[in-house]
């Protein structure tokens, strides 16, 4: 009840309230009486110094799909390790470069399944040796389980991935699909379901043009609708209006 009140008031004395997708500001007018006029979809970007194209970085020889970020419950790691299992025979390199509060779980299921094409790093990395480690790769996941966060969030990953004209597969999900169109400008599969991210992750191998095509549309999206200087724009935007 402390947190609820500190949230209600913080939202109810402000003027202009940004919000992550139009769910998660859904979430907020219904849970903390704001009205919806205050509220606005404020795409999050990414830091244009740290992430960026760079055409001049060679991809790994072989196929290879990278999972990163902490290891939570919307993550949905564990169906990356029974994905990368399942794909043992297929020539595709698994990378998942992860740590937080389930990497000992996860480490766990590693163990269990030992998928001979799979490696786990834990160690944290500077920006630029993951901006460098993400361009090598052919494929970058996203948040896979059906976790009901995943309703209202969209990981900073996913904004990453467009800005390197890096493909981007993630599980259907309302919150990622505001920003992301399934087969347009990224690759979806049923959430929670191991078989069918593996599918999808034989698909993009098998398919390279079609993949070059969804990683050059999310980029033209990205350089269109989520550099800096146009958020920034619409933001100047909606507080001009408040006037």
């Amino acid at each position: 009840v402390y947190y609820w009140l500190i949230d209600l008031l913080a939202f109810n004395f402000s003027d202009l309230i940004m919000t992550e997708s139009n769910q998660q500001a859904e979430h907020i007018s219904k849970s903390y009486f704001v009205p919806k006029k205050k509220l606005f979809r404020a795409w999050i970007g990414v830091d244009e110094d740290n992430f960026y194209y760079d055409s001049s970085i060679p991809k790994f020889p072989v196929f290879t799909v990278i999972f990163r970020g902490a290891l939570m419950p919307e993550a949905g790691a564990e169906y990356v390790i029974q994905a990368a299992k399942a794909l043992e025979g297929e020539n595709i390199k698994f990378i998942m470069q992860s740590g937080g509060m389930l990497l000992n779980k996860i480490e766990k299921i590693r163990k269990e399944l030992n998928p001979k094409n799979l490696e786990l790093r834990s160690e944290l990395l500077s920006y630029e040796e993951l901006r460098i480690l993400m361009q090598k790769c052919h494929l970058s996941l996203g948040q896979l389980s059906d976790h009901p966060r995943l309703d209202r969030t969209i990981p900073h990953k996913a904004y990453e991935s467009l800005t390197m004209k890096l493909p981007y597969l993630t599980a259907a999900n309302r919150g990622i699909l505001e920003l992301v169109k399934a087969g347009e400008t990224c690759l979806t599969c049923e959430p929670a379901n191991a078989m069918a991210l593996a599918d999808k992750i034989l698909w993009a191998k098998n398919n390279s043009q079609e993949l070059e095509k969804i990683a050059k549309n999310g980029y033209e999206f990205y350089v269109s609708n989520l550099k800096s200087r146009v958020l920034a724009q619409k933001l100047l935007d909606n507080i001009r209006g408040l006037n």
